[in-house]
């Protein structure tokens, strides 16, 4: 004799019973998918909404109080060098010198050009001891030197210096 299964039997796929005995439950619903919006008609929602910010870590306190540790040895340092420039211009004044700063600039088309002089600051014509110049664009030279207002006249030139070669400006 052949059986015929029922319908509603659980190898058919029904929802009625188990081979076990059980209840099989409802497949939910699919959700339903994104609504396409086209971009003319999306908002804007600026990104501090949509970004969360991380927690603080350290408490405003600590913040604070680095702060003013930070502003306080910034005071001190501006202070100290402060007084230590009036110190300088105290002993210069004491020895009756007061120095200047000098810019010395010449075009020049070369590599390592230095200021060579009659002075200390100068070298006192020494190339070893000659102040460096610096390039600056257009081969336009220049450098500052700090030189005593009462001297009066001061002897120069310009030299090329290489390795151990020197090349003197003429005149």
């Amino acid at each position: 004799m052949v059986q015929t299964p029922s319908v509603g039997s659980s190898h058919l796929g029904g929802a009625s019973s188990s081979a076990r005995g059980g209840v099989v439950p409802p497949i939910p619903p699919l959700p339903e998918p994104p609504r396409y919006v086209p971009p003319n008609e999306r908002q804007w929602v600026p990104a501090a909404l949509t970004t969360k910010l991380p927690p603080k870590t350290v408490p405003r306190e600590t913040t604070r109080a680095r702060y003013q540790q930070l502003l306080k040895d910034t005071k001190a340092k501006m202070y100290e060098d402060a007084l230590a420039e009036a110190l300088r211009r105290e002993r210069l004044a004491a020895t009756g010198v007061t120095p200047d700063a000098m810019n010395f600039r010449i075009k020049y088309d070369t590599r390592n050009l230095y200021l060579v002089g009659s002075l200390e600051p100068l070298g006192l014509w020494d190339p070893s001891r000659a102040v460096k110049m610096t390039w600056n664009e257009g081969n336009m030279w220049t450098c500052t030197v700090n030189l005593p207002v009462s001297i009066g006249e001061v002897e120069y030139k310009y030299i090329v210096r290489q390795d151990n070669m020197v090349d003197w400006e003429h005149g």
